[in-house]
């Protein structure tokens, strides 16, 4: 048995994520905000900071660790488990392509995680957020 029937093809990766995010983009705020539409710029915004948690987690992740050495408060565990989203998203599109086998398992898990930073980040957009808190 080849291992082209065991493991996805490149080209299969690509277009699985490519129709992951077009989900996310598209079919995901509506079912999310049921009975009214998004607007370009609630998309805009939402791949913005998508972007940024995909580019800024290092920063990020540094300073939730060391904050509470100036702030005296820990950080919620909520806000540390979305924050550590971005990297395993990275990790498992990594181990994707390094892997030579059994590249089904990363694949899988980097698209339910990318699905469920896109939902926390629609959330956010579509109810408001305040960074200034605290």
């Amino acid at each position: 048995m080849g291992t082209s029937k065991i493991n996805p093809s490149l080209q299969l990766i690509w277009i699985s994520l490519a129709i992951n995010l077009l989900f996310c983009c598209t079919i995901l705020p509506l079912t999310l905000q049921s009975g009214s539409f998004f607007s370009v710029s609630q998309l805009l915004e939402t791949l913005l900071w998508q972007g940024l948690g995909l580019i800024a987690w290092p920063i990020t992740l540094i300073m939730a660790f060391v904050s509470p050495l100036f702030s005296g408060n820990l950080p919620q565990l909520s806000d540390l488990l979305i924050l550590f989203l971005y990297p395993l998203i990275e990790i498992s599109l990594v181990m994707v392509l390094v892997l030579k086998n059994k590249k089904w398992i990363p694949l899988i898990s980097a698209h339910i995680m990318v699905l469920i930073s896109f939902t926390i980040t629609w959330m956010a957009v579509f109810t408001g957020y305040n960074f200034m808190v605290g």
